[in-house]
């Protein structure tokens, strides 16, 4: 069996007891299915039975519905007749459907219908024929009471048909019933005995595939761990073809492969440890010289540190001095503008002084044109007055005639009264007008003059400013000339001392990584002995 593969083996042995569940079920399933029909046709002969037992109960209903009325006469028993007769048809036609595969059964029931409707036609029909007609009892009653015996005969042939009947679904229900009976048997040994053979088959098959695998398995268990104590002498070599036996193959390849390993690993071990002694020394001399540089670059990058320092002190002074030449340059730029602006300012209030010195002037004509006005309208005031008053000695004169004339004049003379007098306060106002016009075009020919001055004066703190300006741009750019030769210096100074402090950072990393080699090599030695140690505890051939 071992010269198979594990795979087939154990699939023979799942495919022999699938199959025998096959082989079970198909019993179980025929025998169940021969059960399920026996029961059906056991549900049928239920029925035909039932339908025999319904179709004598309509004809003892269809006998008493006749007595009773042959007796009394009264309809209401022909209600159970017609009833018990179409009751018995239909259990007739249920009991035909029921048993139509059954050609004796099929033959009784038409035998009784024979029965029945000549039973119904010869005795039943015209006796109630007769009933009906005879109203009276007498003679003719007694003979058709008497006339009942014929019928009984008949009636007595049609329970023997349906007894016949029933007895014969009976047995069939007798004989299915020990078939069932007999098909449970079978089928429950069939299941038991297939089980058993089952579980016979399936035993023998796990135990055989079983021993099959686990002897070559622990075969192969035993070389593993001898391998795994490091016995590479032993021989794994199989002549099974199953899996088993590919895999000690396998193991016997890995055994000899380990041994040329573990020859050639102690062949490298021996010239690491070798080549790692001289490693430690040539680290150890480097370790030396790196630190040595390490100290003077450090010198050098305090020294760099320090001019550095200086020329950024340098920087920063040059820088306060640019920054406040442009300040000052800024600022006189500002109170250039600002003199400008007020020279600007006063040009513009000169123009307006004297452009407000000539409307005075022409208010001072004006008021005098206005004088002028007033003496033509005190003259005319004072002819007003004149005439008013000739008007009024000559409306005297008149008498009565001229006394609303006299009025008149009167009147006009007030008004030129009120006239002289306003005309008098006009010309006040106006001489005070006129006073305060010549004292403000006097004070604005000073406003005129003295803003003249300002102007001049303003445009000489221009052209000061402007010289200021001029040698503040000349300070600010020779600050510039001397921050940019500082940053310069400064830019050179930062790159030599990032340089230095780059070879610096290199020597420190190079005497590192020499420490660190140098810790490797010590630890590759130590390794290499302990690599001599673990291969030792190998056997090989």
């Amino acid at each position: 069996m071992n010269q198979f593969r594990i795979g087939p083996r154990l699939a023979a042995g799942f495919t022999a007891v699938i199959l025998i569940l096959i082989v079970i079920s198909t019993l179980a399933y025929i025998n169940f299915a021969r059960t399920v029909t026996a029961t059906e046709e056991n549900d049928r002969t239920f029925r035909a039975v039932i339908a025999g037992e319904e179709m004598l109960v309509s004809l003892l209903n269809i006998e008493t519905a006749e007595r009773g009325y042959l007796a009394t006469a009264d309809g209401r028993f022909l209600e159970p007749y017609e009833a018990g007769r179409e009751a018995f048809r239909r259990h007739l036609d249920a009991a035909r459907e029921i048993t139509s595969d059954r050609p004796q059964q099929q033959e009784r029931l038409d035998d009784m219908e024979q029965v029945y409707e000549q039973w119904l036609e010869e005795h039943i029909q015209p006796a109630i024929a007769r009933r009906h007609e005879i109203t009276t009892f007498g003679d003719e009653l007694e003979d058709l009471f008497s006339s009942l015996g014929g019928g009984h005969e008949l009636m007595n042939e049609m329970r023997s048909t349906l007894r016949a009947f029933m007895e014969h679904e009976q047995r069939l229900l007798t004989e299915r019933q020990d078939n069932v009976q007999a098909l449970q048997l079978q089928t429950t040994g069939a299941l038991a005995t297939g089980t058993l053979i089952g579980a016979l088959i399936a035993g023998l098959a796990g135990f055989f595939i079983t021993r099959s695998i686990t002897r070559p398995t622990r075969r192969a268990l035993d070389v593993a761990n001898r391998i795994a104590d490091g016995d590479l002498t032993v021989d794994c070599s199989s002549a099974y073809k199953d899996e088993v036996g590919q895999l000690l193959n396998a193991m016997d390849r890995m055994s000899d492969r380990l041994q040329a390993m573990m020859q050639r690993i102690t062949d490298s071990a021996s010239r690491v440890a070798s080549a790692s002694e001289q490693l430690s020394s040539s680290s150890e001399q480097t370790r030396q010289g790196a630190r040595q540089q390490s100290d003077q670059t450090t010198q050098v990058a305090t020294a760099m540190n320090e001019m550095a320092s200086t020329v950024q002190e340098v920087a920063r002074n040059t820088q306060e001095a640019s920054d406040a030449a442009r300040d000052a340059s800024t600022k006189a730029d500002e109170a250039r503008t600002v003199v400008e602006g007020s020279a600007n300012g006063i040009n513009q209030l000169a123009d307006e002084v004297r452009q407000a010195s000539g409307v005075i002037a022409e208010l001072e004509q004006q008021s005098e044109s206005i004088g002028q006005v007033l003496t033509v309208i005190r003259e005319i005031s004072e002819q007003t007055n004149l005439l008013a008053l000739n008007a009024a000695i000559e409306a005297a004169r008149a008498g009565e005639h001229g006394r609303g004339f006299a009025v008149v004049a009167d009147e006009v003379r007030k008004l030129a009264s009120n006239t002289q007098k306003s005309i008098g306060d006009i010309d006040a106002i106006i001489e005070k007008l006129q006073s305060g016009t010549r004292e403000a075009v006097g004070v604005m020919n000073q406003g005129s003059e003295s803003a003249g001055r300002n102007v001049q004066a303003s445009q000489q703190a221009v052209e000061v400013l402007e010289g200021i300006i001029a040698a503040v741009t000349h300070i600010s750019d020779m600050s510039n000339q001397v921050a940019t030769a500082v940053e310069e210096q400064t830019t050179t100074a930062e790159d030599i001392n990032r340089n230095i402090t780059a070879i610096n950072d290199v020597a420190a990393e190079t005497t590192s990584a020499v420490d660190e080699a140098a810790g490797a090599s010590q630890e590759l030695a130590r390794l290499a002995t302990e690599l001599q140690d673990v291969v030792s505890q190998f056997r090989v051939r």
